[in-house]
């Protein structure tokens, strides 16, 4: 736990992977500019809107939602690289993305479901 420029507590993780905030001198900064709607998410894995979550990088079509302490628990891909015009980029891949990502790199064809139905994607 790190404490907040406010005085209340917040997890490490959480302070590192909510994009609004930041550490600065051991203390989280930027408690205020965390968009409201990212408290309204519903965190997917343990079913609970309280606090922050992030949402699946891996494609704009995702909304897969979680605490980045849950989503860390459950092995979703949660990567830090450097990132020349911002610095850092935060790569959050939830687990139906990341099975999606796992399947093209070992070069198998995406299947879809449709009532009852799994029918191979032809390109």
């Amino acid at each position: 736990m790190v404490r907040t420029s406010c005085g209340r507590w917040a997890h490490t993780t959480c302070a590192i992977w909510v994009p609004e905030t930041t550490l600065e001198n051991g203390e989280v900064e930027g408690l205020n500019r965390i968009r409201p709607a990212r408290f309204q998410l519903k965190c997917q894995l343990c079913k609970v809107e309280r606090g922050p979550s992030i949402q699946c990088t891996a494609d704009k079509k995702c909304y897969a939602a979680a605490h980045p302490l849950c989503a860390r628990q459950a092995g979703w891909d949660m990567k830090i690289s450097e990132d020349g015009k911002y610095g850092i980029k935060l790569d959050a891949v939830c687990l139906k993305c990341k099975k999606k990502r796992q399947q093209f790199e070992r070069g198998e064809r995406p299947k879809i479901v449709a009532r009852d139905k799994t029918v191979e994607v032809c390109e």
